[in-house]
């Protein structure tokens, strides 16, 4: 009797997730990106929870 999770007739590498050496759309883009700067100019600040839903529904969100 034949195994039932038996891949006949795929490549070796099917399956196999892309590593960091595999380029993808867009990684041109963020080569320029420096992580550093983009956290510098990040603030954080308390909200209620209304304040937080008015700005989800501004942006085209529409919470359940």
């Amino acid at each position: 009797m034949a195994s039932l999770n038996r891949n006949q007739g795929a490549s070796p590498t099917a399956g196999v997730p892309a590593g960091w050496e595999t380029s993808r759309a867009g990684d041109a883009e963020l080569s320029n990106f420096d992580l550093r700067d983009a956290l510098a100019d990040m603030t954080v600040r308390e909200t209620s929870f209304s304040e937080f839903l008015a700005a989800l529904r501004q942006n085209g969100q529409r919470p359940a």
